[in-house]
C-alpha cells in the first residue's frame, strides 16, 4: 500500500441533489446510489453559490466567493497547490473553457479543458472553427483565454460546447493509469447535466423527437434570459432531457469507479463526490443558475465522500463545500489551517454569495447593492436580496420549497439572522481593503 492515499474529487456541473434515487427521486441514477449506499452521505449539502465561478473557489480554495474574487485566491493555496507539496502529481479533466480564465488551473501539472474536441451535435462549422484557431494559436495563448467566451457562448445555442462524459473519461483514464504508481490528486468535472440537454438517443423518451429538443433547449433559455413564460408540457420535457443527461453521467460515473479497482487503486483512495450548484425548472418562477437566486433548489448538491477506513454513515445535518480541502488535509492526517473551514462537523450556520462577475479589477462590484446573501440557521433560511432591497425568512422545517416569506411575522429569528449576515458583509468589507491596499502595493513595485 501507498504511503498516502490518492485523491479523487469528481463534480458534476448543475446536478440537483433532488435528482438523484438515494435522495428520494426516480430511480435514474443506481450506480451513484450504490456508492452513497457503500458511503459516508451528506444530505444537506450547500454550494456556497448559485453558478459554477462563485461555487468553485469553496471547493478547491476554501473560500467564499467574494474572498476570491477580491484578490485572495491569487494568494490562497489551492487543493491541488497544497497537495502538490505533499509529493502528489496533480490533474484536472474538465470541459468547461471559462475555469483557466477563472484560475482555477492553478496547481495542477496537467490541465485538461478539452477546448480543441468539444462534442458536436448540431452546427459542425462553429466547432471546426473554435478548433482550428486554438490549435493555431495554442491554447494559453493571450488573445485565446480572452475569446473563450465568446468561442463557448457562440456555440451555446447551436451546439453542445461541452466534452461528454465518455470523452471526458477516456482522457482521464489514460493520465491516472499511467500515474498509477504514484500519490496521485485527480479532478474530473463532468458537464453533462449543464444546459444544452442533448443526452444520447437511448436516454430521452421515444416520444421526445430531435425537433421538440431544440425547441424545449431554445424556451429554456429564452426563459431563464429573459423571464419568459414556457408551457408546462415544454418544462416537462426539459425535464425528462435533464434527467437523460443524468442517467447518462450515472453510467460514466459507474465506468470511472469500476476502473479504479480494476487497476487496483480503488481502495486506498479517498473520493469526494460533489457538484457546483442546481438547476432550476420554473421554481420560484426562475429557470437555469443565475447569480440572483440563492433559494435550496439552486443551492442544494450531493455530497459523498469515501474514506480509506470503509465508512457508512448518513449525515443530515446542514454542511458548507467550503469545508472540502479542510477535510481533505484533515484525512491526509495534514494540518488543514492553512484552509477555512471544518470537518463537516455541524455548522451553526451556512452562508452562500451571489453577485454578478466582471471581467474588470473593480472591487466596488461588491459593495452590499450589488450583493445577494443567504444565511442558514438550523431550520431556518434567511436571504438577504440588497440588489432587489427585500429580505426573505423562510422555516425549512415546515417549508421546504420557500414558498412562504414570514420576515415579517418571525422578527426575533430575523433579526438574529440578519446580525449574522450583517457579521459577514463585515467581513467582506475588510476583505477589500486588504485587497485594494495589497493591489495598490504591488503597482507602486513595494512588494
Amino acid at each position: 500500500m501507498k504511503e498516502k492515499p490518492n485523491v479523487f474529487l469528481i463534480t458534476v456541473d448543475d446536478l440537483r441533489a433532488d435528482h438523484l434515487g438515494y435522495m428520494g427521486y426516480k430511480n435514474i441514477t443506481p450506480n451513484i446510489d450504490a456508492f452513497a449506499k457503500q458511503n459516508v452521505v451528506f444530505t444537506q449539502a450547500m454550494a456556497t453559490g448559485p453558478m459554477t465561478p462563485l461555487s468553485f473557489p469553496s471547493i478547491l480554495y476554501s473560500l467564499y466567493p467574494s474572498e476570491y474574487y477580491s484578490n485572495m485566491g491569487k494568494h490562497r493555496e489551492s487543493l491541488a497547490s497544497f497537495l502538490k507539496k505533499l509529493g502528489y502529481k496533480t490533474a484536472a479533466f474538465n470541459s468547461n473553457p471559462h475555469f483557466r480564465l477563472w484560475g482555477f488551473n492553478r496547481g495542477f501539472d496537467y490541465f485538461e479543458d478539452f477546448l480543441y474536441i468539444t462534442k458536436n451535435e448540431r452546427d459542425r462549422i462553429i466547432e471546426r472553427i473554435k478548433r482550428k484557431i486554438v490549435k493555431m494559436m495554442g491554447r494559453d495563448d493571450f488573445i485565446i483565454k480572452k475569446l473563450q467566451y465568446l468561442l463557448t457562448y457562440l456555440s451555446a445555442d447551436i451546439a453542445l460546447p461541452y466534452a461528454d462524459a465518455e470523452t471526458t473519461n477516456k482522457k482521464a483514464f489514460e493520465w491516472i493509469n499511467k500515474n498509477k504508481n504514484q500519490n496521485i490528486f485527480c479532478w474530473v468535472h463532468y458537464m453533462d447535466p449543464h444546459y444544452p440537454f442533448f443526452p444520447p438517443k437511448k436516454y430521452v423518451n421515444m416520444y421526445i423527437d430531435q425537433k421538440d429538443i431544440l425547441k424545449v433547449n431554445r424556451l429554456h433559455k429564452r426563459a431563464e434570459n429573459f423571464r419568459e413564460l414556457i408551457p408546462d408540457e415544454a418544462i416537462l420535457k426539459l425535464k425528462q432531457l435533464y434527467d437523460g443527461e443524468v442517467r447518462y453521467l450515472d453510467k460514466h460515473i459507474w465506468e470511472t469507479l469500476e476502473f479504479l479497482k480494476k487497476i487496483d487503486i480503488f481502495d486506498n483512495s479517498i473520493i469526494v463526490f460533489t457538484a457546483d450548484h442546481g438547476e432550476l425548472f420554473g421554481d420560484h418562477g426562475r429557470f437555469g443558475h443565475q447569480y440572483d437566486v440563492l433559494y435550496k433548489k439552486q443551492l442544494h448538491v450531493p455530497l459523498i465522500i469515501k474514506f480509506v477506513e470503509h465508512k457508512k454513515e448518513v449525515i443530515k445535518s446542514p454542511v458548507s463545500l467550503i469545508d472540502i480541502p479542510f477535510t481533505i488535509a484533515e484525512m491526509l492526517n495534514q494540518h488543514p489551517s492553512v484552509f477555512n473551514g471544518t470537518s463537516f462537523q455541524k455548522r451553526k450556520y451556512i452562508i452562500s454569495e451571489g453577485f454578478k462577475l466582471r471581467k474588470t479589477a473593480d472591487y466596488n462590484y461588491l459593495r452590499e447593492e450589488n450583493m445577494i446573501i443567504s444565511c442558514q440557521y438550523d431550520n431556518w433560511k434567511m436571504i438577504v436580496d440588497d440588489i432587489r432591497g427585500k429580505k426573505e425568512l423562510y422555516d425549512l422545517g415546515n417549508d421546504p420549497d420557500e414558498s412562504i416569506n414570514l420576515y415579517c411575522e418571525e422578527k426575533e429569528i430575523a433579526c438574529e439572522i440578519d446580525n449574522i449576515i450583517k457579521i459577514h458583509k463585515s467581513r467582506i468589507k475588510e476583505t477589500m481593503i486588504i485587497s485594494q491596499k495589497i493591489s495598490t502595493l504591488k503597482k507602486s513595485k513595494k512588494i
